[in-house]
Parts: C-alpha cells; sequence; structure tokens
C-alpha cells in the first residue's frame, strides 16, 4: 500500500509550530528579543516575520492645579521637580497651597504666565534642564521613579533618586512602547511621555 503524502510542506508545519510557539510564550506583544530562541530554520523562513509593536501615542501635556488633577502620582512628580528647581514644597501627592504658592512661584521665575496650574507652558518649563542620565541622582530622579513606578507600573523602581539599574531598564522600556529613542536617557520627549503618556 502506498504512503499518502501530506498536503502541507514542512516549512509550512514549521511556521504554524513558530507561530504557536509565540502566542503561547507570549512574545506576541512586542518582546522581540526573545525570538533569538526561536530555531534558525524558523527565524530564517520567507514566511516569519517578527510582530513590530504599534507604539502607544503620546497624549498632551495634563493640567494639574486646583479645579484639574489635584492629587495623584503627577502631583507627587510635580512636587518633585519643584524641589529640583529649588522651589521646595512637602511631596505629598496633593496639590494644596503650599504647591500652588511653589507653581505660581516657579512661573514668576521662569517668566511663564503666572497662573497656578500646570500645563503646556509650565510642563516643559519645569522639565528644562532636568536631562537624566543613568547615575543621575535627585529629586528630579525621584519624580520620574515615581511617575515609572506609580503611574505607568513599573514595579521594579523604587522611588529613592537615584538612577540604577532598574530606572534605566524601565524607561528604556517605556521608550520602546512610545516609539521614542531607546537610549535609557530621561530628556524632553521621555518626560512628556513620562507625564502624558
Amino acid at each position: 500500500m502506498k504512503r499518502r503524502s501530506s498536503p502541507l510542506r514542512s516549512g509550512t508545519v514549521v511556521l504554524i509550530l513558530a507561530v504557536l510557539w509565540t502566542v503561547s510564550s507570549g512574545l506576541a506583544h512586542g518582546r522581540a528579543s526573545s525570538y533569538a530562541f526561536l530555531p534558525l530554520a524558523v527565524r530564517n523562513h520567507p514566511g516569519f516575520a517578527v510582530p513590530t509593536p504599534t507604539p502607544i501615542p503620546v497624549g498632551e501635556w495634563p493640567i494639574v492645579g486646583f479645579g484639574y488633577i489635584d492629587e495623584g502620582p503627577l502631583v507627587f512628580a510635580l512636587q518633585y521637580l519643584l524641589q529640583a528647581e529649588g522651589h521646595y514644597v512637602a511631596a505629598d501627592g496633593v496639590f494644596g497651597p503650599q504647591t500652588d504658592s511653589m507653581v505660581r512661584s516657579f512661573q514668576e521665575a521662569a517668566e511663564v504666565p503666572v497662573d497656578g496650574l500646570v500645563g503646556s507652558i509650565t510642563w516643559p518649563a519645569l522639565i528644562q534642564g532636568h536631562t537624566l542620565p543613568t547615575s543621575s541622582t535627585g529629586p528630579d530622579v525621584r519624580a520620574a521613579q515615581h511617575l515609572l513606578l506609580h503611574k505607568h507600573g513599573y514595579a521594579d523602581v523604587i522611588v529613592d533618586g537615584v538612577f540604577g539599574r532598574s530606572t534605566a531598564s524601565a524607561v528604556k522600556d517605556l521608550q520602546a512602547k512610545y516609539g521614542l529613542p531607546v537610549d535609557g536617557i530621561v530628556g524632553p520627549v521621555t518626560w512628556k511621555a513620562l507625564v502624558a503618556g
């Protein structure tokens, strides 16, 4: 009796197995570096492609102040950034009279409209001069760390004011998610993703 040949080609079987393995491993969510563990025959198959994750769009600068966002991670970040600018305010995550006063003081010093609201004009003025490479320290690092941990969910980040490995790793992941250059440095564009993303 003659054996019947399968209608599937061996390359198709390999591709199907690769796709099943990819989905079951959870790699379909953009962790492209994990594809290196696939067999070379699979990675070189003409029908196989590493999916490119769609970047998350960065929104507009949020407004923080009385009548707008007045508590939570953005207020913590604002308070830490005010500290970094020499305007001492307790970082308690609540936009109260002391924070309002320090925002107005900062706005006057930065020569931006003095209205007590931190939005599309004040946020960029506040982050100016606060580019954070690895091993930076200070309250501006705490601001970035607080946003990474409490707004973006990077549980490995510790809010200690020291830009170490876990902070750098979280920054790089955030940059990749938002389609930004992945350099691990918190510059103006990454600040905007942290605050407005």
